[in-house]
């Protein structure tokens, strides 16, 4: 049987190591759940273009030659140079006129007759069609990106801020990029800029996203091993035998069985999730603990674990059937630990009963003698308390009803989800400087833009917003390009205008029939529509319109500072178009999630009660239930009074937690197992899970620490509850 044991626990370790090797771990907060009803029909166009934009890295610096230090196979895409073919943009010098030239034409075109006809004999003013006398091309928006003027001897865009000139590239990484070898790349160039009194940014969402990944895998790492050693020293001082390390085995077994399962049922699971499911290391304790507990000064046999694998079964149902529920969600979030929680503990139960009893075969745990003076310290401290218990409790009923009525209210029971990450506060530092050399600041939210004429409607929306002061500025297909209409109100302007034109040319001499063929090959020029721009683009690097053209008629619109009200959708309705405000969705998506996990628990709490019900009898399967709710309630009641959010990572938190406080009361309910016995395992249980949970507590990332806190805390107050119950 021990040979049969060992080989399938090595053959499964081995399949579950090679599922976790080829897992696919996420970072984007926005990836954690589903999209509701609301969105999902613009769900394929929000997902291409979130990968168009999460894909593009922007890098400033003030030495040009950096602009391309970094590691080449890291991109699928770097345009450092435009190399503009000069032809096609000189097809173009009408549609790509920049809105504001185009402007100022309407509004004045003498005025800008005059202003051409006097720049006409500047040698160094850029010409790329000697028979256009105004000039048009060197007023394309390729020249001019926003605060970026082209250098058409480098061919680089530049810009000029605090007397510093700053040269931009633009990056598209590949899809499969070492996140590792990005941050290396990027802190390798910032030190040859250093060395040489240069300045070099790299911004983009995946630096961001890097960093994110490469703090929790620091961060899952340092606080395993943590918890490891606590635990081990917690075991050893508990059990007085290095034999106990032996219970490694389960941790490392049942982590490898969660997150296997997790990889082979979503395909790919995110770093939150796993960083949790570490903190599973002393949860996954909990049998072994209440065996070994029961075991103590007795030598161990293998069919010793037999006697307990009908409570254990009941406490792996109840739990595993609460975590159960919660596959019900639409949040990804909730799955995934689920799943992980639900095949960790089956992973535990199979080696706990199956294997550790042979790894422990002949080894006797004798208890320091100072652990058994503290538990019986601590049993007679139970039981003083039990004799004023109905005070006790009315006290603890009276706080908690107090903070209800007076803190709960004040309780923004909206989650945000900008609450729930942690950006350094040097790459924090990066995108301010950044923000402010270009003067490109928070475009973040956008709207989908829908219909057959996709320019006129983008400047309809945009002129709009901007009349009322609704957006600061806007990056669209739009900020490029006229549209047909508004490129034959250009060409009519300029023939109606004749006259003006050649008079104010005529006085540098030019001959009238020169002037006359100039203003007929613009007023002649076919107006391009956007399939016949795209065309022309196609082999040109740095296409706009690869990051604005999502499909045919389809195109997204970025908005700076938008005020969010009714007239801002209504303008938006009226134009067909859907705005995206990525942050508040997901924000929304996690309340409701939080709210659907609340009402799942109910159900998870009717089921223990019913299983409870019929194994243990209706009178003694109530306080058992009632214990764990209590618990809960008492638990958000001191989160209140701590401070600390009620966001969804809380809440699951108390559930998890509450789970969890199941497997304390059938333990105290195991009446096979002595009272002292029983303290001695429920108390290095809740010890065990408690310091792997509060270690949760010490991390930068909000969301982490108030699951970490709320775990910790119901957990203790589920086991002190289920130790006085006990006492009884």
């Amino acid at each position: 049987m021990k040979k049969i044991s060992v080989l399938f626990f090595g053959i499964t370790t081995i399949l579950m190591l090679y599922v976790i090797a080829n897992g696919t771990i996420k970072t984007d907060i926005f990836s954690l759940i589903a999209p509701n009803q609301s969105i999902l029909q613009h769900q394929e166009t929000i997902q291409i273009a979130q990968q168009r934009i999460t894909k593009k890295l922007a890098i400033l610096s003030t030495d040009p030659t950096l602009l391309s230090a970094m590691n080449p196979t890291l991109f699928q895409e770097l345009f450092v140079q435009r190399d503009f073919d000069f032809t096609i943009l000189n097809q173009l010098k009408i549609a790509s006129l920049n809105p504001s030239v185009y402007a100022d034409i309407l509004q004045n075109p003498a005025h800008f007759f005059q202003q051409s006809a006097e720049q006409f004999l500047n040698p160094f003013l850029l010409r790329l069609d000697s028979k256009d006398l105004l000039n048009l091309s060197s007023y394309s928006s390729f020249l001019k990106q926003n605060q970026f003027t082209l250098d058409l001897e480098s061919k680089i865009l530049f810009t000029t801020f605090n007397g510093v000139k700053y040269y931009l590239a633009n990056g598209v990484l590949k899809d499969n990029y070492d996140s590792t070898m990005l941050l290396n790349e990027i802190a390798r160039v910032k030190q040859i800029a250093d060395s040489t009194q240069h300045i070099f940014l790299a911004v983009g969402s995946e630096v961001f996203a890097s960093e994110s990944k490469a703090q929790g895998n620091h961060e899952g790492i340092i606080l395993g091993i943590i918890s490891i050693i606590l635990i081990t020293l917690l075991m050893y001082f508990a059990f007085h035998s290095w034999h106990i390390l032996k219970l490694l085995f389960i941790v490392f077994y049942s982590f490898l069985s969660g997150i296997s399962v997790a990889f082979l049922v979503f395909g790919e699971i995110h770093i939150i999730s796993l960083i949790i499911s570490i903190s599973l290391i002393g949860l996954v304790l909990d049998f072994a603990m209440h065996w070994l507990g029961d075991m103590s000064n007795q030598t161990i046999q293998p069919k010793d674990i037999v006697k307990f694998i009908k409570i254990f079964l009941v406490g792996l149902v109840i739990t595993s059937g609460g975590y159960g529920f919660f596959l019900l969600s639409e949040m990804d979030f909730l799955r995934q630990v689920a799943v992980i929680s639900i095949f960790g503990l089956i992973g535990a139960f199979l080696i706990t009963t199956c294997l550790l009893p042979f790894l422990l075969q002949g080894i006797a745990f004798q208890p320091k003698p100072i652990l058994q003076k503290l538990i019986s310290t601590l049993m007679a401290g139970v039981k003083k308390l039990r004799i004023h218990q109905k005070a006790f409790i009315l006290i603890l009923c009276v706080f908690t009803l107090c903070t209800f009525v007076f803190l709960l209210p004040k309780q923004n029971f909206t989650d945000d989800i900008k609450h729930y990450s942690t950006i350094p506060e040097s790459l924090l530092q990066e995108m301010y400087q950044f923000s402010n050399i270009t003067q490109n600041q928070n475009f973040s939210d956008f709207a989908i833009i829908k219909s057959n004429n996709l320019i006129d409607t983008e400047r309809s929306i945009t002129h709009a917003l901007l009349k009322e002061n609704l957006i600061q500025d806007y990056e669209g297909i739009s900020k490029f390009f006229l549209s047909t209409h508004e490129q034959d109100i250009l060409k009519d302007t300029l023939q109606k205008h004749r006259d003006s034109f050649i008079d104010s040319f005529k006085a540098f001499g030019i001959k009238e029939e020169i002037l006359l063929r100039s203003i007929q090959s613009l007023t002649q020029q076919e107006s391009l529509d956007l399939n016949a721009i795209r065309s022309l683009l196609q082999y040109l690097p740095s296409n706009p319109l690869d990051t604005f053209l999502i499909q045919e008629n389809t195109s997204i619109l970025f908005f700076k500072n938008p005020i969010i009200n009714a007239r801002f959708h209504t303008i938006l309705e009226n134009n067909n178009a859907y705005f995206i405000q990525q942050s508040a969705e997901v924000s929304k998506y996690f309340t409701e999630a939080k709210e659907n996990a609340i009402v799942l628990k109910f159900y998870a709490f009717a089921f223990a009660w019913i299983v409870l019900w019929l194994l243990f009898g209706f009178r003694r399967a109530l306080p058992m239930v009632a214990i764990i709710i209590f618990s809960s309630l008492l638990s958000i009641a001191i989160l209140l009074v701590l401070g600390v959010e009620l966001n969804i990572f809380s809440i699951f938190g108390l559930i998890l937690a509450s789970s969890v406080g199941v497997d304390y009361v059938i333990f105290a309910n195991n009446a096979i197992v002595p009272t002292f016995k029983r303290f001695f395992g429920i108390l290095l249980a809740n010890l065990t899970s408690i310091i792997s949970f509060s270690l949760l507590g010490f991390s930068q990332t909000y969301a982490i620490f108030s699951f970490g806190i709320s775990v910790s805390l119901c957990m203790f107050l589920c086991a002190f509850f289920a130790l006085l119950f006990i006492a009884k």
